[in-house]
């Protein structure tokens, strides 16, 4: 057997999903799928560690080195494994546009957005958290690349005409434009002088405790929509798992700090939960 077969049959023993045949992009889905429920347990048996949960950490970062090392792989994954890896789809519109999609994407959560991180307090953001992180914005950085390169075999220019494609393109830029506007609402929160944590409003905030984790949601189901694969999948579910517990333990340490004074606001989806 030749080192590429084995190769090949060492990562199909790993890929109990066989989405497109290719061992190693399987195995990875395979992986990812794994993450989701090993994300779920860790949040329900505890928040991440940073933000107002963060002050139990014995070893913490300032939030814009935390947020920009949590985040790097990703960049990093995604440019190696498409810009630098053979693919049948590169150079077609629909693989380039949603490759610049994504770029622009973390260009600003990446990148833009640590870097305008008002720090108020004492570092808090575990460091265990920014590394520990690195399994999933790998693993997303991955699959974007090879499925926008080569797997997504639908995602030609007639793509640009589905229904799909359209409808997840919609609801993608909707939550993005939505998520940029909560993150504003809450890096201006502390303004003027007064207390570390204060109570946002505005946009949806009126109705929701977590709006800016409903408008990530929305972004992500909308942009897995738009790419139809399992690397949107992935990023949507473990999304989901990782913002909706937190959103609940969220929503009750509003109610805890603030009592009387906290407005009557849904936890995450307004006028639902």
């Amino acid at each position: 057997m030749t080192s590429d077969a084995a190769a090949k049959g060492k990562h199909h023993k790993f890929a109990f999903l066989r989405w497109t045949g290719d061992p190693h992009f399987d195995a990875v889905v395979s992986y990812a799928a794994v993450l989701i429920v090993f994300c779920f347990i860790a949040e329900m048996t505890s928040p991440t560690q940073y933000g107002r949960f963060g002050g139990s950490t014995s070893v913490s970062l300032d939030p814009r080195i935390g947020w920009w090392l949590m985040e790097l792989p990703c960049s990093v994954c995604f440019v190696y494994f498409y810009f630098f890896r053979p693919g049948s789809l590169k150079g077609t519109k629909m693989s380039s546009f949603l490759a610049f999609v994504f770029c622009c994407h973390y260009a600003y959560r990446g990148w833009l957005w640590p870097s305008m991180i008002r720090v108020s307090g004492p570092s808090n953001f575990a460091i265990f958290t920014a590394f520990g992180s690195w399994m999933v914005t790998i693993c997303h950085g991955y699959l974007n690349a090879r499925w926008f390169a080569e797997h997504g075999k639908h995602l030609n220019n007639k793509w640009f005409s589905n229904p799909r494609f359209r409808i997840g393109a919609i609801m993608y830029y909707t939550g993005l434009a939505y998520t940029i506007y909560h993150d504003y609402i809450m890096r201006h929160l502390r303004d003027g002088p007064g207390p570390r944590y204060r109570i946002p409003y505005g946009g949806l905030f009126d109705y929701a405790t977590c709006a800016h984790y409903m408008s990530e949601l929305v972004m992500w189901l909308g942009f897995a929509i738009m790419s139809w694969g399992p690397n949107g999948s992935f990023i949507f579910m473990v999304s989901l798992v990782n913002l909706a517990p937190r959103a609940a333990t969220t929503h009750a340490w509003y109610l805890e700090k603030f009592g009387a004074d906290y407005p009557d606001r849904a936890r995450l989806v307004p006028f639902v939960w």
